[in-house]
């Protein structure tokens, strides 16, 4: 039983490794000749003419542009106010995987960076977002089931209004 395991062993690592050498034309491997030539495509692409500059060898070899940011999340104020909310005990989702869908949204609540209690329409909060997304939708859900949910889309670029240097989401 062991010659058996040990046979098959040393199979499998044989043809594992592969042959290595060159091959002379033999059954495996047709012969080139000048049909085999003309059928081989040119090497016509762009990068084959121009040499590509040295990459560096190492992460402390590159250089960064000192206005580049990289940091892969920026930091927004939430700041809701909402008079339509006032005297009512509401939660607040703010999430960032939804489609709009008339004068309502289709959120997948499992994006949803900031799930939190709103009393008397006012919320304040800070939230971290990363790069990848250009805009979030707040949703406010009522306590009252009578009441639908109030949603707002925020786009988070630079044209989104500020406090000081920080950006912000103002819903009043």
């Amino acid at each position: 039983m062991k010659k058996l395991i040990l046979t098959a062993g040393v199979s499998l690592v044989l043809a594992a490794c592969g042959g290595g050498g060159e091959s002379t034309g033999g059954l495996d491997q047709p012969e080139l000749g000048a049909a085999n030539e003309a059928q081989a495509p040119a090497n016509t692409t762009p990068l084959a003419a121009a040499p590509l500059a040295a990459a560096p060898l190492n992460t402390s070899d590159i250089e960064v542009d000192v206005d580049f940011n990289l940091a892969s999340s920026r930091s927004i104020d939430v700041d809701f106010d909402i008079a339509d909310a006032e005297g009512t005990h509401a939660s607040v989702s703010i999430c960032t995987d939804y489609a709009q869908g008339g004068s309502a949204f289709d959120v997948n609540y499992d994006s949803c960076t900031v799930t939190a209690d709103m009393f008397d329409g006012k919320f304040s909060h800070s939230m971290d977002v990363t790069h990848e997304f250009d805009s979030v939708v707040a949703v406010v859900w009522f306590l009252d089931p009578g009441t639908e949910p109030m949603y707002q889309e925020f786009f988070v670029d630079n044209a989104t209004r500020s406090k000081g240097s920080k950006p912000s989401l103002v819903w009043r």
